[in-house]
């Protein structure tokens, strides 16, 4: 009797497809998907990507849109050709636009497009428009997150003239909106990096009164009015401060006039536990006596403590003429204020703060 030839190999007798096999087949698949793509792909979109890649927008756009137009297939080209030829129409727009909304323009297009090809000519365009233009333009929030970038990669034309402005016209921006964080963080960059420029004098003033802003909105410690002590023979109205820490403390006051200056650290000092019933005799620690004119002013003393917490104290008031007024002494007590904020500075700008 004949055998039964079985129509199908039963499931337990199948050889599994090697992972191999199944890798080089996706591989396989893939190349011939790209190769198809590029090469049924017009002719259209190819020029336009070169004019693009050439700087030659008007001829990008041209082909492009034909492109675009005529090929209705997927493609993978299809969203390049439109960025490429958006990226080109806003270029040529902003070539209609008054000089100092163009320079806005063109720093937002380079800060969504920091490698395109069309970045040598967006800055040779900037380089012809900057000397005409108000530096405020820069300060774009785009353009102005990307900041440090902008001018590493010396994006922005003429960095030695135009760079500080860039910082001080962000830091500007940032602080009308009363982000004081981010506009410490741009006076900082400025006085980092530019710290003999002209405008330095004016951006410390910036400085500090960003900085007492941010201190309002930080947590701090109540200071009060400075206190009037006597009054000066010579007319001239004066503030004293004793630092009684280990620790430099700055002092900081903004009003009729801008002063920023640091107190030493007091040798003899110790840290406290507790804080003190009164203030150590002024003989032995650092005295400081400060001139100012009369006038409404806030003060904020400040210092870091040892485990990195920074302790503020912020006060204020009126400043009458001849007056003696002392704002109190300073101290460092070791259990850390953990309900203190983090400093919101760059690093190696506060050096240039009290030069």
């Amino acid at each position: 009797m004949p055998q039964n030839i079985p129509l199908a190999i039963p499931p337990h007798q199948r050889q599994p497809l090697k992972a191999w096999k199944i890798i080089l087949s996706i591989v396989s698949a893939g190349v011939v998907y790209l190769a198809i793509e590029y090469f049924i792909t017009p002719e259209e979109y190819h020029k336009g990507e070169r004019a693009y890649k050439a700087g030659n927008c008007p001829e990008a756009i041209a082909y492009l849109a034909r492109f675009l137009n005529e090929w209705k297939l997927p493609n993978i080209n299809v969203n390049r050709a439109q960025n490429q030829g958006t990226e080109c129409r806003d270029f040529l727009a902003i070539a209609k636009l008054q000089p100092g909304d163009a320079v806005g323009a063109y720093m937002d297009l380079l800060s969504n497009n920091p490698s395109s090809p069309l970045r040598e000519q967006i800055r040779q365009r900037l380089t012809n428009l900057l000397p005409q233009t108000n530096p405020s333009f820069l300060a774009r929030p785009k353009a102005c997150e990307k900041i440090d970038s902008l001018v590493k990669d010396k994006i922005i034309p003429q960095p030695e003239t135009y760079a500080p402005l860039f910082y001080q016209a962000c830091g500007q921006m940032y602080a009308a909106k009363s982000d004081y964080t981010l506009a410490l963080k741009m006076y900082g960059g400025f006085l980092k990096n530019y710290p003999q420029h002209q405008l330095a004098s004016q951006v410390k003033v910036e400085w500090a009164k960003s900085k007492i802003g941010w201190a309002k909105t930080a947590k701090y410690k109540q200071m009060g009015a400075p206190v009037l002590i006597g009054l000066n023979k010579d007319g001239s109205t004066t503030i004293t401060v004793q630092n009684d820490s280990p620790q430099k403390i700055r002092l900081i006051a903004t009003g009729t006039e801008t002063r920023i200056e640091e107190l030493p650290p007091c040798q003899k000092c110790s840290y406290y536990l507790t804080e003190p019933e009164k203030c150590p005799k002024p003989e032995d620690e650092p005295l400081r006596e400060y001139r100012l004119p009369p006038g409404q002013y806030d003060i904020l003393v400040e210092f870091r403590s040892d485990r990195g917490y920074r302790n503020l104290f912020l006060g204020g008031g009126f400043l009458e003429t001849r007056g003696k007024y002392n704002i109190g002494c300073y101290f460092t007590i070791r259990q850390p204020q953990t309900d203190t904020q983090p400093e919101p500075e760059v690093e190696g700008a506060d050096e240039w703060l009290t030069q």
